[in-house]
Order: structure tokens, then C-alpha cells, then sequence
């Protein structure tokens, strides 16, 4: 089902692109270690064996991904359980359980070869590769055999649901608050292990325990940090307005508060957002009316957010848009997962351009339009770019 990240669009039904290779190859040498290249093996036993043979006599550790897994096309685990000695095969650890190591006997050679097979899943093979895979990586240069540096944090952000099943590594944005004198970690949005635009914005990985609950703001957490931490000297302020309907001027007044709290260092986009302002559109149900809010707000800020559960909405805001942007309501859409109910289920994100504001709806609801909110400001920097270009 994999193809070259470069393979021409569209691509045939069932396939996707390639991104756990590039990333570990990429991770391999930040860690000062040589990559070596095999290229995507297919689900054959037979050709996996070959790959691995390959290795064997050429590599000093070898990294797999995918095909670990319960599925009938799984056969990495058969492949090491017949070619040499498996350590562990599952992890009790949330993104990674399938997690796999192993050690391969070579000949003429005293020491075994590691094999570390990490789950398909990107979020999950870059999880474990951080958190096994480098220190051994490390262990094997004579250095420190260690993550990275551990630190405790105060968790920013809505908090944090905990798994009922298994301790967590949440990918989080990790930065020194000179406000609140200590280290502060803000998760990067939602943590589907599919999901890598997560780990883009993270330099960190907060340890989440097993248990029923969750972990509120303010709670102080162990991170394992993953890259240097981020510098937050050369900030942009952003002027940003909330036009919400008068029924909804407390779910704005949460929003208002959770953008300012959108610290500069998450996505290295060095973004702040001062004093949005919240501005009650007329009462009246009229395009019009809404029409000439939106065309005021869009004079004074550059981003506009429109919170309003009124079924015209989605009308009255595209006839106002001069240029759509389809992939910024894409990315909105998925934030909505599961979480619908009578308050949202007939949102629907439009975003798009008025003059040189970007402008975007968000659902009315305070839960899911945070998450929503997290996923925009990720992509934000690139849409002003753009906006300005």
C-alpha cells in the first residue's frame, strides 16, 4: 500500500505515501549515525527475508516499520522469531505497543545485530524512536545512553485525558515561560498515532500515567524533551476578532481565552495573539447585516474567527469569501473526530480570504472548538504568508 512520498497525484485507491522512512532517516542522522537505505519491501515473506539477510552483513543496527502488528500480512515477527531471538514483542506504553526487539546472530561475528521493528503508525514509530531507538543509537557511539533530557513541566492547554489502559507519550510543545518562571509543555493537538502534523509542532513528550481521569492545566508532568527548546525572542502579534451571535458571547469568551494561550513557541511559529476582541453580530438573521460586521472587523485584524450556530451561516459567510482555502477546512473537518453532538453537528468549516484577513468559522461548542483552534494555529503561519505574499 506504500508509495514514494514523490509518486505523482492522485494516487490509485488504497495507497499512501510514504512517511516513516524519510522521518527515520532524517532522525537517524540527527542522532550522528549513518542511514542505509533498503527502500519499501513488500508483504512477502519471502523478499522480507532477503532485506534482512541484506542488512545482516552490512548494518550495525537495523530499524524496521511496520508489518509488526495482528494482521495476516504482520510477518516481521515470524520472520525475527525464526532468524534470531525476540526480547520483547509488546509494550505496555500509548503510541507503540506493538513495539518488537529483537537480536539476529551473525556469522563469524561475537556480537548479535539489534533489530528494533517499530509500529507502522508514523506517530507511533517516531515515539519509539526517540524513546528506544536513540538511546541505543547513543549507547553504541560511547555516549549516554539516554532519550533525552527529563524535565517537569506545568501542562498548558484544555489538560489532558488520561488512558484507562496504558501510560501515554503525549507529543507536546515544550518551552521555558519567563512569565511563570518554569518550564511549561502544551500539547500539540489531537494524538491519533496517525496523526504527524502532531509531532511537526513537538519537541517533547509528556508522560502521561494509566488511570481513570485526566490531568488538568496547571498540573506539573515529567517530558521527556525530543529536540532543543524553542526560542520565543522574534514574536508576531497577531489581531485577531471573534464575531459570534448574541446567544453564544460566552463559548467566544472561551475561545478569546484559549487563543491567548496559544503560546508563540507551539509549530516554531512565533505567533501571539494579544487581546482578540469578541464583537456580537446583529440580530437579525440578514447576509447582509453579517456582511458589513465581517467587512468592519476585516479593517482592523488579520484573522477573523466567526462563531455562530445559525443554519445561515454557512451560507452568508461563503458568498463574502473572495478565495476559499480547502485544505484549512479539511484540516478542521478531521479535528471534529467523534466529538458531535446537538451543538455542532451542523457545523460545517469555511475558511477563506476577505482583502488581506483570513477568515474561518469555528463550531460553537467550547471543547471542540479548542481542538479545532489548535489544528488552525498550526497551520496559520504559512496561511499569512500566503495572505501577504
Amino acid at each position: 500500500e506504500l508509495m514514494p512520498p514523490d509518486a505523482a497525484s492522485p494516487l490509485p485507491a488504497g495507497k499512501i505515501r510514504d512517511s516513516n522512512r524519510l522521518m527515520l532517516i532524517a532522525a537517524v542522522r540527527e542522532a550522528r549515525a549513518v542511514p542505509i537505505d533498503l527502500g519499501i519491501v513488500s508483504d512477502s515473506e519471502e523478499e522480507l527475508r532477503s532485506a534482512v539477510s541484506e542488512a545482516i552483513s552490512s548494518a550495525d543496527l537495523l530499524i524496521s516499520t511496520g508489518g509488526v502488528s495482528m494482521g495476516a500480512l504482520d510477518l516481521m515477527k515470524p520472520l525475527l522469531e525464526e532468524l534470531g531471538t525476540i526480547h520483547f514483542g509488546r509494550l505496555h506504553m500509548k503510541p507503540g505497543k506493538p513495539t518488537t526487539f529483537a537480536t539476529l546472530p551473525r556469522d563469524h561475528q561475537q556480537r548479535a545485530l539489534p533489530f528494533f521493528a517499530l509500529p507502522g503508525n508514523p506517530c507511533s514509530a517516531m515515539s519509539t524512536f526517540q524513546l528506544l531507538v536513540m538511546p541505543a543509537l547513543k549507547a553504541m557511539q560511547k555516549m549516554a545512553a539516554v532519550a533525552g533530557p527529563r524535565v517537569g513541566c506545568q501542562l498548558l492547554g484544555p489538560g489532558l485525558q488520561l488512558d484507562a489502559e496504558r501510560p501515554e507519550y503525549v507529543r507536546a510543545s515544550v518551552w521555558f515561560d519567563p512569565i511563570l518562571g518554569q518550564m511549561v509543555a502544551h500539547p500539540t493537538g489531537i494524538q491519533q498515532s496517525s496523526r504527524l502534523l502532531s509531532f511537526r509542532a513537538a519537541n517533547g513528550l509528556v508522560h502521561a500515567p494509566r488511570g481513570p481521569g485526566s490531568l488538568c492545566a496547571g498540573s506539573i508532568v515529567h517530558v521527556t524533551l525530543t529536540s532543543p527548546l524553542q526560542s520565543t525572542s522574534q514574536s508576531q502579534e497577531v489581531k485577531a476578532v471573534i464575531l459570534c451571535s448574541a446567544q453564544a458571547v460566552q463559548e467566544a469568551d472561551y475561545i478569546r481565552i484559549a487563543l491567548q494561550q496559544q503560546h508563540p513557541s507551539i509549530s516554531q511559529r512565533s505567533l501571539v495573539f494579544p487581546n482578540p476582541a469578541v464583537t456580537v453580530l446583529p440580530q437579525q438573521e440578514e447576509g447582509s447585516s453579517y456582511a458589513q460586521q465581517l467587512e468592519r472587523s476585516c479593517q482592523d485584524a488579520e484573522l477573523v474567527l466567526v462563531l455562530d450556530e445559525s443554519e445561515s451561516e454557512e451560507l452568508w459567510l461563503e458568498s463574502c469569501l473572495g478565495r476559499r482555502a480547502p485544505g484549512v477546512e479539511m484540516l478542521l473537518s478531521g479535528s471534529m473526530g467523534e466529538d458531535i453532538n446537538a451543538l455542532n453537528a451542523l457545523w460545517g468549516p469555511v475558511a477563506g480570504m476577505w482583502g488581506q484577513t483570513f477568515v474561518v468559522s469555528l463550531p460553537r461548542q467550547g471543547g471542540p472548538a479548542t481542538r479545532a483552534l489548535a489544528v488552525l494555529v498550526e497551520a496559520l503561519p504559512g496561511i499569512l504568508r500566503s495572505a501577504n505574499r
